[in-house]
């Protein structure tokens, strides 16, 4: 069985999404060792709602100076049931188990250990790196084997070779999980979090399925994700819930101090 670009994608992320989550579950007692935890993971579904409002106005945003800039258009489509079935599915298991890896576990340890400002710009950092690294098309005549990941791990570096790549996207992703991480510490939960991911998933899967992305450099790179106006509409976002917390992320490392 040969593996296509998006198959390896698919398997690349499915593998590693659940190899993080089985090391967070192994090194867990010692991520708690000191300190309180700024973000919890009682559920809360005003925050959840919160969340959800908050990363579809991010689309709408997007779609509104992708239409203006005529990079946007229509397309034939998929048959909308079966994707916003599937998109459901992948925006509620994914967001979940990532914030609740990113924002439940590391973000909580990354607080305590390096403070309330200097934590979560560590773990977007770390947030975006992960998620920057994707395979390319494998070569002609690769077959899924056991060994097949291991011959794979070369091609999963390839973005990180192209300067506007990191520009466009990898920085996109920085001001994703700072905005992620901030609306889990002003909350105190990780749901407006989990909301807000998950619906940039769906949106981003149901979208894609309908409309067509140009490359209008810079605006936008051939998604929603890669370019000036994804990053632009991400760190507005993100510069306001990191000053909307300023004065309380002071007050809580005094305390902390004290």
């Amino acid at each position: 069985m040969g593996l296509s670009k998006y198959g390896v994608q698919k398997y690349f992320n499915r593998s590693f999404l659940l190899c993080a989550v089985v090391g967070v579950l192994v090194v867990r007692p010692k991520l708690r060792t000191f300190g309180d935890n700024p973000v919890s993971s009682t559920f809360d579904q005003s925050s959840l709602l919160r969340g959800l409002g908050l990363g579809t106005l991010a689309f709408a945003v997007l779609l509104l100076v992708g239409f203006c800039v005529s990079c946007i258009s229509l397309s034939e489509g998929k048959a909308l049931v079966p994707v916003v079935g599937k998109a459901v599915v992948a925006a509620g298991v994914v967001g979940y188990l990532e914030e609740w890896l990113f924002r439940k576990h590391l973000l909580n340890a990354a607080c305590r250990r390096f403070g309330l400002l200097l934590g979560p710009s560590l773990v977007a950092v770390l947030f975006a790196s992960v998620h920057f690294l994707k395979p390319t098309a494998p070569p002609a005549g690769l077959e899924m084997d056991v060994w097949v990941g291991f011959r794979l791990l070369p091609l999963i570096f390839h973005r990180y070779a192209d300067p506007a790549s990191v520009l466009g996207g990898w920085l996109t992703l920085v001001a994703l999980g700072v905005l992620l991480s901030r609306l889990a510490i002003v909350s105190g939960v990780i749901w407006p979090a989990v909301g807000f991911h998950a619906a940039v998933i769906f949106w981003n899967k149901v979208l894609s399925s309908q409309l067509m992305v140009g490359h209008c450099e810079p605006w936008f790179a051939g998604n929603f994700q890669t370019g000036v106006v994804p990053l632009l509409t991400l760190g507005v976002m993100a510069v306001c819930a990191v000053g909307r917390r300023k004065q309380s992320t002071a007050t809580h490392e005094s305390q902390g101090h004290a």
